[in-house]
């Protein structure tokens, strides 16, 4: 139901025009958008690893995500953090601190691309390795 929710709040608001909602986005498209955005926002609620964080990161896009479960293990200092993710005064306070300084996004952006790298398939590789020969040896 979220679309129609969502639709009849953009035309509330009148910013229909101004909002996208592209719903499935393949792989191709979703590079091009990490590329161009100035800052991923990534308010959720619930998420076991929150892999689109990582995407962003990756692409040097700054992320602004929540504490929720394990988000807060896998982004590490590489990402700006929503206080309440239910609350929209929380969203819109984060974002406006950390839309508008352009250090910030700057150290977000170099710290994500690193923080990235710890989350390669040759990296996942490479810890498996270690710990099958640690187990098998130990």
């Amino acid at each position: 139901g979220w679309p129609d929710q969502l639709s009849d709040i953009l035309s509330e608001l009148g910013i229909e025009e101004s909002v996208s909602c592209p719903g499935y986005v393949p792989q191709e498209m979703l590079i091009n958008l990490y590329d161009h955005a100035e800052l991923f926002i990534f308010p959720s609620l619930h998420e076991t690893f929150g892999l689109p964080n990582i995407e962003s990161m990756a692409r040097g896009t700054p992320v602004l995500t929540t504490r929720q479960f394990a988000i807060p293990d896998i982004v590490g200092d590489a990402a700006a953090f929503i206080d309440s993710p239910t609350s929209a005064s929380s969203i819109a306070t984060a974002l406006v601190s950390v839309a508008h300084d352009e250090q910030r996004l700057s150290d977000l952006s170099a710290k994500g691309i690193n923080r990235s790298y710890r989350y390669t398939w040759n990296n996942h590789i490479e810890i498996l390795e270690e710990e099958y020969d640690r187990l098998v040896s130990g």
